[in-house]
């Protein structure tokens, strides 16, 4: 996938526009085949079968969230195995990414390296629907920049109609419209040190217990279902830190000490708009490190790490050859990074990174 991405980039800038368009199009091919022949991604992933299966032998009512309902059904009732279906949604997902990127396509190897490290794709296939509703808000992002309110409105609501949560993604237009709010990298790294702050203080029950409307109406009444019922480790678990958490929060810190720089560097607004977003990520994931439910909502701001990881990863390598710091931090990240994947390959059968084919499938409940 690096080498195509590779190649995809060189053609774009030889003038070579239609061989870069076919390499960036076996890359999300090559991409959707692997992820749509896979089983067992994750809990949320056998859930999308589940309800898949169903609709290929019953009819249901249009739900709230009609967009993705409407994909689904259409590839249900045209009986398409469901490799098909799930390697078209990856398709989607991977495709509006690199289509943000289509004026600047010298990042595509960077953004494939980070992707594939950080191991967004364990995410996104199995958090499918709010992880395609986030890419489709990532093209939005344009419109906050041009101040296009109508035209940002559209696509929250596309976004919406795939995961209802998105429809809080409106509050971004007027705060970030015409204001960048983080540039002071020391009150950055003393909010995130806040952060941590708030982490070994309980106060994640008792904000879910008093915004459960608002949970509910984001689409994650089966979260405030398991609350209610008991089950509080969808609120909070004595989850401690381990060795992929320090490497992230080391990466998180990197992005934030180069922040301002890579945005110079590129000196397009939309960045700027998208490290706000990030941040407030950052302080929300350590805060709610400990809860599932409200990681969710995270999903549209934390979720900016891997492209401001891209951006960075981009920006250190254009600089090494004039200051050796910079070549260091460049070393150092690369190493987080690979770092990152190993452990990630290393707890294989705790993540559900070890790869079966659909044709596995007892396999994989043999040894779940």
């Amino acid at each position: 996938m690096i080498v195509l991405s590779r190649y995809s980039s060189r053609c774009f800038y030889k003038g070579k526009c239609i061989e870069s368009n076919w390499a960036l199009f076996f890359l999300l091919f090559f991409y959707s085949l692997i992820f749509g022949l896979r089983y067992g991604v994750g809990i949320d992933h056998l859930a999308y079968l589940e309800k898949y299966l169903l609709l290929q032998d019953y009819d249901f009512s249009f739900p709230t969230d009609v967009g993705f309902f409407v994909i689904t059904d259409c590839f249900a009732k045209l009986n398409v195995h469901y490799s098909i279906y799930f390697g078209f949604l990856a398709f989607m997902q991977l495709f509006f990414i690199y289509y943000f990127f289509k004026d600047d396509r010298r990042v595509y190897p960077y953004i494939t390296f980070v992707f594939i490290t950080s191991c967004q794709w364990l995410i996104f296939m199995n958090g499918i629907r709010q992880e395609l509703a986030f890419t489709v808000f990532l093209l939005g992002i344009k419109y906050i920049e041009n101040q296009k309110f109508f035209k940002y409105l559209i696509v929250v609501l596309i976004a919406s109609s795939i995961h209802k949560s998105a429809i809080m993604l409106i509050l971004f237009y007027p705060l970030l419209k015409n204001k960048s709010y983080f540039s002071n990298i020391l009150i950055q790294l003393l909010l995130l040190f806040v952060a941590f702050v708030l982490l070994k203080i309980d106060i994640v029950e008792d904000l879910i217990m008093k915004f459960d409307n608002i949970a509910l109406f984001m689409g994650y009444s089966h979260y405030i279902d398991q609350v209610k019922e008991g089950n509080l480790d969808y609120i909070t678990s004595d989850m401690a830190m381990g060795v992929g958490s320090y490497i992230i929060l080391i990466i998180d810190v990197c992005i934030i000490l180069y922040s301002n720089q890579v945005k110079q560097y590129f000196k397009k607004r939309c960045f700027y708009i998208i490290y706000d977003i990030y941040f407030i990520g950052v302080l929300w994931h350590y805060i709610f490190l400990k809860s599932l439910i409200m990681s969710r909502p995270n999903f549209y701001m934390y979720g900016f790490q891997f492209v401001m990881g891209t951006l960075t990863l981009f920006y250190l390598f254009q600089k090494m050859s004039v200051s050796k710091m910079k070549e260091f931090i460049l070393i150092v990240f690369l190493c987080l990074h690979i770092s990152l994947f190993s452990a990630n390959m290393y707890r294989m059968k705790e993540n559900t990174a070890k790869y079966y084919f659909f044709w596995q499938e007892k396999q994989y409940k043999l040894n779940d």
